[in-house]
C-alpha cells in the first residue's frame, strides 16, 4: 500500500532526493511544499508522514508543524531534518541530520511503518556515469532514472536517485547549479542514449540567431561535453561527431571575437558557471588568437587550427574531471590517491591519445595532430615537462604559453585577487627562459585583461 507524505522544504535538491528514494525503497509518495501556508492547505487525514526542515530562513517551521499536529486530531509521524529547531531531538518525533543521508532516512521511515528489509523493493546496484547537469536542460524527459552522488571525496561512492525516468524538473536545474551541483549520474549502460538525445538539441541551438554571445558560450560548452562523451565512450570518429565538432569549432572562433577584452570573456564564462576544462580551453583560444595576430610569423590563418587543437587537446580528461570535479590543474590529478592507476595513466598520456584521435578526422588541419600531441612540451605526448625545449611546433609553444597564462588567471581568481599582468608575464619569462617562448610572451604585453 502506497503511503503519502508531505515534505516542507525550500531546498529542491534535498526534496528531489528524498522524494525519489522514499518511493523507490519504502513506497511512500511524497509531495513537496515550500511554505507553511501551502503545507496547511495540503495537510489532511490522507497524509501518513510529515517531513520538515528545521528552519526555513529564520522561521522555525518544524516547531510550527509540530504544534499544528499536536493540537489536531490527525497525528501522522513527523520527521525533522536538521538540528536547529526548538523541537529537534524531541521524543515525539524523529530528527535526522540536515544532509543527503538517504540511508538514515529510509531506515527511519521503515521503522516508523514497520517495514522489514524483505518488504522493501530490491534496488539493483549499477555502475553510474557522470553527465554534466546543464545537458539535462535540453531534455523534456529522461530515458532513465537520474542520480546524485551523496558520498564525500575519499569515501566509498554512494548515489541517491534524484529524478525518476521521464521526470526532469528543468525549472530547478539553475538552483542545483547555484548550490554547486555540476554533475548528475545515469546508469552507465544508458549514457549514450542520454547523450544522443541531447545532441540534436545542441546542434539546433547553435543555429539559433537570437542567442547572445554569453548564451552561445554556454551552448558551446554543452556541445563540447557531448563530443567528449561520445569520443571517450567509443573513440571512433563518425559523421555525427564530425558535424557537431565542426559546428562548435566554427562558433568558438566566431564568438571569442565578440569579446573585446579578456576580462569580458572571463565574466561571461563565470556567469555561465562554466566548468574547468571548457573554461580553460576557451580562454587559451582567446589568448592564442591574440598571439598569432601579433607575432612576426603569425597570421589570421592560424585561428581555425588553434580552435581545432584546443577543442580536442584535453578531450580524454573530460570523464576524469566529471568524476573528480573538485580538481582543477592536471598535476593535481596525478599526485593524489583518489584516481586509480588506470585513470592516472590516461592523465599522463592524454596528449598522445588526443593526437592519435585527431589524425582520424577527415580534413584535419595540417599539423594539428602534432600540435595536440605536443601541447605539454613533450614530443611523444606522454607526461609533462618542466624543461620546455625548442623541439616542438611553434603553435604548440603558443598553446603552452597561453595555458600557463590562463593558469595564473585562474589562481588569481580563486584567491580573490585581481590578475596582475606584469607579474604574470614575469612568472612566464622565468618558467619559459628560451628565446622562442619569450617572443610569444612579449606579444602579451598589449593584451587587455
Amino acid at each position: 500500500m502506497t503511503r503519502k507524505a508531505l515534505f516542507l522544504t525550500d531546498n529542491n535538491i534535498l526534496g528531489d532526493v528524498y522524494k525519489a528514494n522514499l518511493l523507490a525503497f519504502v513506497d511512500v509518495e511524497t509531495e513537496l511544499v515550500s511554505t507553511m501556508d501551502v503545507f496547511l492547505k495540503k495537510f489532511s487525514k490522507d497524509i501518513d508522514l510529515v517531513i520538515s526542515l528545521s528552519l526555513i530562513g529564520e522561521d522555525d517551521v518544524a516547531k510550527s508543524i509540530h504544534q499544528h499536529i499536536q493540537s489536531g486530531e490527525h497525528k501522522p509521524s513527523l520527521i525533522v531534518v536538521g538540528q536547529k529547531s526548538e523541537v529537534s531531538g524531541h521524543q515525539s518525533l524523529t530528527t535526522l541530520p540536515g544532509n543527503l543521508d538517504t540511508k538514515n532516512l529510509i531506515k527511519s521511515v521503515a521503522g516508523l511503518f514497520n517495514i522489514t528489509a524483505k518488504d522493501m523493493m530490491k534496488v539493483e546496484v549499477k555502475d553510474y556515469f557522470p553527465i554534466p547537469i546543464k545537458l539535462f536542460s535540453y531534455l523534456e524527459t529522461a530515458p532513465c532514472d537520474v542520480f546524485i552522488q551523496v558520498s564525500k571525496p575519499g569515501k566509498s561512492l554512494e548515489y541517491a536517485k534524484v529524478w525518476d525516468s521521464s521526470a526532469i524538473r528543468r525549472h530547478v536545474i539553475t538552483e542545483y547549479i547555484e548550490r554547486g551541483i555540476q554533475i548528475l549520474f545515469v546508469p552507465s549502460d544508458m549514457r549514450l542514449k542520454v547523450i544522443n538525445l541531447v545532441s540534436s538539441h545542441v546542434i539546433a541551438e547553435l543555429d539559433n540567431p537570437n542567442l547572445s554571445k554569453e548564451q552561445k558560450l554556454d551552448v558551446l560548452e554543452q556541445g563540447f561535453e557531448v563530443v567528449a562523451t561520445k569520443l571517450t565512450s567509443d573513440p571512433k570518429v563518425n559523421a555525427e561527431v564530425v558535424s557537431i565538432s565542426k559546428k562548435c569549432i566554427e562558433n568558438v572562433t566566431e564568438v571569442i571575437q565578440q569579446f573585446p577584452q579578456l576580462k569580458s570573456l572571463l565574466i561571461g564564462l563565470a556567469a555561465n558557471k562554466s566548468r574547468y576544462l571548457y573554461f580553460h580551453s576557451i580562454l587559451a583560444t582567446y589568448i592564442c588568437n591574440h598571439v598569432v595576430k601579433h607575432i612576426s610569423w603569425g597570421g589570421e590563418g592560424h585561428a581555425d587550427k588553434i580552435s581545432f587543437v584546443l577543442y580536442f587537446h584535453d578531450i580524454f580528461l573530460v570523464p576524469i574531471y566529471n568524476k573528480y570535479p573538485e580538481f582543477q590543474f592536471e598535476e593535481e590529478l596525478v599526485f593524489n590517491n583518489l584516481l586509480s592507476d588506470k585513470e592516472k595513466e590516461v592523465v599522463i598520456n592524454h596528449a598522445r591519445m588526443a593526437g592519435e584521435l585527431v589524425k582520424t578526422f577527415p580534413r584535419v588541419p595540417l599539423g594539428a595532430d602534432a600540435i595536440v600531441t605536443q601541447h605539454h612540451g613533450v614530443t611523444t605526448g606522454a607526461g609533462f615537462t618542466l624543461d620546455f625545449r625548442d623541439d616542438v611546433s611553434p603553435l604548440a609553444k603558443v598553446i603552452i604559453v597561453a595555458e600557463a597564462f590562463v593558469d595564473e588567471l585562474i589562481q588569481a581568481r580563486d584567491s580573490g585577487e585581481a590578475a596582475d599582468k606584469t607579474n604574470i608575464l614575469a612568472l612566464l619569462r622565468t618558467k619559459f627562459p628560451r628565446h622562442t617562448y619569450k617572443k610569444i610572451i612579449d606579444t602579451l604585453e598589449n593584451i587587455s585583461i
